[in-house]
């Protein structure tokens, strides 16, 4: 997997940064070039990490969290102390957290992200779609309902334009994208 993604990096102008070295492997692919990269372990029985990338946009430098959170119904705390342990590491000014959440709209989990712009929160659009997704119908927890578990956040004074679902089955979550407005 590491070779195809390192491959299609290379092929399409983007640097590739991150991890895949175990089941849960997390890579952040950037058009711009990073000027930091490091990961940020996290507590997890799925030896799940973050992958923190830092780019430069005009003179402000930007750090964009990419995380694929513990995934259990009964890993609630942990997403939160998971999520705690990014802040901690990164603070919350001129950052961009993307990626698996885990946890859906309304849920305990959001009381930690309360300091963020949410673009998608508005359409409410489920990334995790059992009826739409053939695959998430497939991997669902017994009686999970449609949800979205996939976000974009911004710190305050970035801007995030163009979020958009992109109705693709390569995997049981639909992906999601947005434009950094500096």
């Amino acid at each position: 997997m590491l070779a195809k993604l390192k491959g299609y990096s290379t092929a399409n102008g983007y640097t590739l940064s991150g991890d895949i070295g175990d089941a849960y492997g997390n890579v952040t692919l950037s058009k711009m070039t990073p000027i930091e990269n490091r990961m940020i372990p996290l507590p997890s029985r799925m030896g799940r990490k973050a992958v923190s990338t830092k780019i430069r946009i005009n003179d402000r430098v930007i750090n964009i969290i990419n995380v694929h959170l513990d995934s259990m119904t009964e890993d609630t705390e942990r997403r939160i102390l998971q999520l705690q342990m990014i802040m901690k590491a990164v603070g919350n000014r001129d950052v961009i957290i993307a990626g698996d959440f885990n946890f859906g709209d309304g849920e305990k989990e959001n009381g930690t992200i309360t300091a963020f712009t949410d673009p998608g929160k508005k359409s409410g659009a489920a990334t995790f779609d059992v009826h739409e997704n053939s695959l998430a119908g497939s991997t669902k927890f017994e009686n999970e309902q449609s949800r979205r578990l996939d976000k974009i956040l911004a710190s305050s004074g970035i801007g995030l334009a163009g979020y958009e679902l992109h109705k693709f089955q390569n995997s049981d979550h639909f992906p999601i994208s947005a434009k950094i407005v500096p």
